[in-house]
């Protein structure tokens, strides 16, 4: 059984949560339990808690992400500060250009070449005649 959670709590949550939109980067409900300290499945309790008062929403990226967007009914409560967001972390790893060796933030084995070098082999293989 879990322990019921204060009003308290869930403005904190909502202020986090808040807090990620405000800056672009809409946060997910395990990046949420991160942030507050809690399991994943009090995580995910307080979000489902969250948005059975109407204060967020769960959106589905492409992937299948779920992220936290607060309504315009959260946007007028008095909320708590929000503790500093951590920085976002680069989505890939330092490699060198598999043309000319620059380094670039490759995301895996699809990505290899920096932008110059993309556009000059698209060019090399016609492809740069049939793109808008």
């Amino acid at each position: 059984m879990t322990a019921p959670v204060t009003d308290a709590e869930l403005l904190r949550c909502l202020s986090l949560i808040v807090a990620a939109a405000a800056a672009g980067r809409p946060i997910s409900g395990t990046a949420l339990g991160k942030l507050i300290g809690v399991a994943r499945s009090t995580a995910f309790q307080r979000r489902d808690l969250l948005v059975e008062r109407g204060w967020i929403t769960v959106t589905r990226e492409t992937f299948g992400a779920l992220r936290l967007h607060p309504t315009p009914a959260a946007l007028v409560l008095e909320l708590p500060p929000a503790p500093a967001l951590p920085p976002p972390q680069p989505r890939g790893t330092r490699r060198p250009c598999m043309r000319c060796g620059m380094p670039i933030l490759s995301e895996g084995a699809h990505h290899r070449h920096c932008n110059p070098c993309r556009r000059s082999l698209s060019e090399a293989d016609g492809a740069a005649r049939y793109a808008p």
